[in-house]
């Protein structure tokens, strides 16, 4: 955990940041925008410190946001709807992790099965003419 008092950052949460900050570039690179990095950074520290999330919470909650959401986060130059998607990213990413379990306990079945359609028997199918005139005008 970071020392509060003195805004030092651990190892683990300065390669956080650095990853944050290398895709808000990323971000408005691809708009060919450049950031204000100071009010940037300034929103950053206030809601790592008001919501309590890491910057590895917040680089989820921007991705949510831009890739899934497709927010531009560039519009005005802020992150302030960041703390609008935190409980949405969470939600996301608690459901995709439930999918991605069921997908890796999923078994294939590599048969391949013919259902019946209801009323129909593979010999009536069979048996049955059709009128090409009237399919071809209706099609």
């Amino acid at each position: 955990m970071a020392n509060a008092k003195q805004g030092v950052l651990n190892d683990k949460e300065k390669v956080e940041f650095r990853q944050l900050t290398d895709y808000i570039k990323e971000v408005y690179d691809s708009k060919n925008i450049e950031p204000s990095w100071n009010f940037l950074m300034a929103q950053v520290k206030n809601y790592k410190a008001t919501y309590k999330i890491s910057y590895k919470e917040m680089i989820n909650v921007l991705k949510y946001m831009v890739q899934i959401e497709d927010v531009d986060i560039t519009d005005r130059d802020t992150l302030g709807l960041l703390p609008y998607y935190i409980d949405k990213t969470k939600r996301y990413l608690e459901r995709y992790k439930e999918v991605r379990d069921a997908i890796k306990n999923f078994e294939f079945d590599e048969r391949v099965r013919y259902i019946e359609p209801k009323g129909f028997t593979r010999t009536q199918r069979k048996n049955e003419t059709y009128d090409w005139q009237i399919i071809s005008c209706v099609v």
